[in-house]
């Protein structure tokens, strides 16, 4: 089935534009257009769409409104937001994520009317994919076809059965990753190499035997665990003296949910690397800053390293940690080429993390597509670090943290509520 979108624009030209890019895009259907938000509401009624592109400055009803007004009906549509690239545009696109919008583009600003086309086309593509897997996700999974009941002589003992609920290896970490996620629970689920305690959670309830789960309830094969993972420890020498942060789709509103429930007393630095253009960046660390105990801002070249700190990647530029000369820590903001596709990089940070803070860190990677920073945990897990991943229930894309899972050194998978909680656990 086709992922209907709406498009919604003040300008003839974009909706042109944008219209022919979503429509070049295999298995999606532009079902109309809107030149406001008002006329954008009456469609949404009528046409039904998966899926918005919004324009956030329009007259007469802005993509703000549209955006309150679509959660004051309960209206089952997704947006896309399309912002300009300036303070304001990313001021409003701040306060979009806010309304549950699922993700942003920019508009292009140069170039003929076919290359900006192609331009946003790009820019669609792996968002569309992104919003159908996660619809995916949601979608209840089918009963299974009930069956007899058979005597209990001949019942098969579950391979579950019998197995003390005690922590898994590291190398099963990423099994763990995919229990926790395929049973959409909000508990977080430890890996421990070295340690014979229990794990501090529940285990996850074993399946009815006389049912069979759903194929369509599992969207992604679980993760398999590396060759050769590093161990694992619950028990690190060192103490930690600083949070590293990767996150990529749906990071605005997961971060905004997050980092409020860290306390302003942490007594470590918190570095993020959140994939946004220049400008963007700014907009989020003052939305976050207004938010948190912490202090948060767009990190800046050569600024010294201070606890209860919180420092965001500028768009569009790379930031790693260095040492100054007098042993103190500083920040480095470069120009260095993109890595996954990435500037700002979330392994070109962690690299620089594990270098400085050698097995005195705790890596943490949230929601995203792709698998940057998959690469940078395993060189922070050498030294010892602790590594979060976010559990794919909570996710928005389950990509950047299915990665790092499947890495195999993943010591919490954890949902989006407590994953604050482990931090400071892992302090």
């Amino acid at each position: 089935m086709a992922l209907k979108v709406l498009v919604v624009d003040d300008t003839i030209l974009f909706r042109k534009v944008i219209s022919e890019a979503a429509a070049a895009i295999p298995g999606v259907e532009v079902v109309g257009t809107a030149a406001n938000g008002r006329i954008a509401l009456t469609r949404i009624r009528s046409l039904k769409p998966d899926i918005l592109t919004l324009d956030m400055e329009m007259p007469d009803m802005n993509g703000l409104e549209l955006l309150e007004a679509i959660r004051r009906e309960s209206l089952e549509v997704g947006a896309i937001l399309v912002s300009c690239l300036t303070l304001q545009g990313g001021d409003l696109t701040m306060k979009g994520f806010d309304l549950g919008a699922f993700d942003f583009i920019t508009k292009p600003d140069c170039g003929s009317a076919q290359e900006n086309m192609l331009a946003i086309k790009d820019a669609l593509t792996p968002r569309f994919k992104a919003f159908l897997a996660q619809k995916e996700r949601k979608r209840p999974a089918p009963a299974a076809a009930p069956r007899p009941f058979a005597p209990a002589s001949t019942v098969p003992r579950p391979a579950w059965a019998g197995l003390a609920p005690s922590a898994p290896s590291a190398g099963s970490a990423s099994s763990a990753g995919s229990a926790s996620s395929t049973t959409a629970t909000t508990s977080t689920t430890s890996t421990t190499a070295t340690s014979s305690t229990a794990s501090t959670t529940s285990p996850p309830s074993p399946p009815s035997p006389t049912s069979t789960p759903s194929a369509t309830a599992r969207p992604f094969p679980p993760a398999q665990p590396a060759a050769a993972a590093a161990p694992a420890t619950s028990a690190r020498p060192q103490r930690i003296d600083a949070v590293a942060i990767g996150i990529s789709t749906g990071g605005p509103k997961a971060l905004t949910d997050m980092m409020p429930s860290l306390p302003a007393s942490l007594g470590v630095p918190v570095f993020i690397v959140q994939h946004m253009p220049p400008i963007f960046t700014a907009s989020l660390a003052d939305t976050l800053n207004s938010r948190c105990g912490l202090l948060v801002k767009e990190a800046k070249h050569d600024e010294k390293v201070l606890p209860d700190t919180v420092y965001i990647a500028p768009g569009g530029r790379q930031m790693k940690v260095a040492l100054a000369a007098d042993g103190s820590k500083l920040i480095r903001i470069t120009d260095d080429p993109p890595e996954n596709n990435c500037r700002p990089s979330v392994d070109y940070l962690f690299r620089s993390i594990a270098q400085i803070y050698p097995g005195r860190a705790t890596g943490v990677i949230m929601t995203g597509m792709g698998s940057d920073g998959a690469t940078g945990i395993r060189l922070m897990k050498r030294g010892g670090a602790h590594i979060i991943a976010q559990d794919e229930a909570s996710c928005v894309v389950f990509g950047m943290p299915k990665a790092a899972i499947a890495t195999g050194v993943v010591d919490v998978v954890a949902s989006l509520e407590t994953i604050a909680k482990e931090i400071v656990k892992s302090l």
